[in-house]
């Protein structure tokens, strides 16, 4: 053992105190292993041959710091448009920006038959790509539809997909249309207030939140928040963004140095007001869900099929299936509306000659007002006649996709080949489809950063070799968006209802509004300030 005497290691340590001598040699230990990690990682690791730049493949720290900026759409919709569709970003860690992606991602595999299985299925067998547990296992809360094992959610979609179907949605519009009324008489209160000290401009983006929140919140608990009514967000409403983006941070943070050294420096980061804020946060959504479980199935409401189906859906489960339709189902859609109102009011009129080119915001303010004769007459049904809303929908989650990074899978066992078999990628790798990088892809998308519904009607042939089946807002496969048809019901309905009824103008300090937000899974939204006037026809 004289031999490992601290003294013959290359002559560093010379008569040291052996306490001195062991950090040297660990410090030595530590660096010799994060170097021989860097060089597999560079020339050894089997994504090597995966195009990007070789600071992501190295080490974690480039990604870390990329996610936690909060500009990580941006810069992987740089690094693709440098490297191509697909794209090295960690050093476990694949970007993609082309259509195939969602199959390769999302998609299912369905085995020959035969083969048995227990995954809900029917007995057919599938392979599909698992959720990455560090990134769900910290966003959801247990029990969560969004992170069930995939028997169980299909098991949990059978029993709720009742509650998404068209029927249902159309069950439910009276209550949606309630809320959007209390959301047109605050607009015209305000409207009312125009060349008044108060003045007539709003925070339309907060106005979004109230409406799409007290929705959800009337759909998933029985009762709505009561932001439209009170004129001011529920603190509950609040805390979500915040919440949201410290778990994706957490959950960055722990791709970084591990569950249990990140999960500590975490909680002792944090102040003992915020611990109380969190347990207070998931104690309401609890008694919201109880108080809603007691009324029993009955109303046009998501819960009513769960009620339904008790044996399936315990406590566990309906409390984390909840608190993720009400993030799901309220932050997306709210988004939607302010980016799509401030890209209606933002991008310019082509030509202001009378039966000359219109704007966006003109073309859908005579498509709506051209369609109905009041107000009253604006309903789910009818809206799904109105093309041009449709497309500046549509161009709004394209531009502006609410859910900015996607959400992440893990390559199954055995290892995927994608892009048409052309790349191999080993088990456990982490698969990426940010939805703002494959959107804002100019190899999808024609003028990709420019926002121009008409590339939805396919009359313009400027936009004829656009990608449309790289544009999955709601993502893709057996686990996308099972609100979307409510989701399109209300954005469409409530947009065209604003229209219909008043006239826009974005003020100046709003007019990059979406350029400068940053985004942590959701984007961390500023006010977006609006001028609300009467219809100048009407006034």
């Amino acid at each position: 053992m004289s031999t490992l005497h601290v003294d013959g290691l290359f002559g560093l340590v010379r008569d040291t105190p052996d306490m001195l001598s062991l950090l040297r040699l660990a410090a030595i230990t530590v660096v010799f292993g994060l170097v021989a990690r860097i060089v597999y990682n560079l020339f050894l690791h089997p994504l090597r041959v995966v195009p990007g730049p070789w600071s992501f493949a190295a080490t974690g720290f480039p990604r870390y710091r990329m996610y936690a900026s909060g500009d990580a759409h941006k810069i992987l919709r740089d690094l693709h448009i440098q490297y191509g569709n697909i794209v090295r970003v960690g050093p476990n860690e694949v970007s993609f920006a082309a259509a195939h992606a969602w199959n390769d991602v999302f998609g299912q595999k369905r085995m020959p038959s035969g083969t048995s299985t227990d995954n809900g299925h029917g007995g057919h067998a599938y392979l599909d790509n698992p959720k990455e547990q560090l990134f769900y296992g910290s966003i959801t809360r247990a029990g969560s539809l969004l992170n069930m094992p995939q028997a169980d959610h299909t098991v949990a979609r059978k029993s709720v997909n009742g509650a998404f179907s068209a029927k249902a949605v159309a069950d439910q519009e009276p209550l949606v249309q309630r809320h959007a009324d209390q959301l047109i008489a605050i607009l015209q209160s305000d409207a009312q207030k125009k060349g008044t000290a108060a003045g007539n401009v709003v925070d339309i983006a907060a106005y979004s939140n109230w409406a799409f929140f007290d929705i959800i919140g009337d759909l998933a608990f029985g009762e709505p928040f009561g932001s439209l009514v009170d004129g001011t967000e529920h603190a509950w409403v609040a805390m979500i963004p915040k919440a949201v983006k410290g778990t994706v941070l957490v959950a960055n943070l722990q791709r970084l140095l591990g569950k249990s050294v990140a999960r500590i420096a975490v909680w002792l980061s944090m102040t003992h007001e915020q611990r109380n804020r969190i347990v207070w946060h998931r104690t309401l959504t609890s008694e919201k869900v109880d108080r809603r479980a007691a009324l029993g199935p009955g109303r046009p409401d998501f819960m009513t099929n769960m009620l339904e189906n008790t044996s399936f859906w315990n406590l566990d489960r309906l409390h984390g299936s909840l608190a993720t339709f009400i993030t799901a189902g309220s932050e997306t859609s709210a988004t939607t509306m302010s980016a799509a109102i401030l890209f209606l009011t933002t991008t310019p009129t082509v030509s202001s000659k009378p039966g000359g080119p219109l704007s966006p915001l003109e073309k859908l303010t005579a498509e709506v007002r051209g369609a109905f004769a009041s107000d009253a007459d604006i309903k789910f049904a009818s809206v799904r006649n109105l093309p041009y809303l449709g497309a500046v929908i549509d161009e709004a989650l394209r531009m502006h996709p609410p859910a900015v990074w996607g959400f992440n899978r893990q390559a199954r066992a055995g290892g995927i080949t994608v892009a048409g078999g052309k790349v191999y990628l080993p088990e456990d790798t982490v698969l990426t489809v940010c939805h703002y990088a494959m959107f804002r892809n100019p190899r999808n998308f024609a003028l990709a950063d420019k926002f121009v519904p008409e590339r939805w009607l396919g009359e313009d042939e400027r936009f004829a070799n656009d990608q449309h089946d790289a544009f999955q807002p709601f993502s893709y496969g057996p686990r996308n968006c099972i609100g979307r048809y409510l989701a399109n019901a209300e954005m469409r309905t409530i947009l065209a209802r604003i229209v219909y009824n008043f006239d826009l103008a974005i003020q100046p300090e709003s007019r990059n509004w979406a350029a400068d937000q940053k985004a942590y899974a959701f984007w961390s939204k500023g006010p977006l300030m609006v001028a609300v006037s009467e219809r100048a026809d009407k006034a």
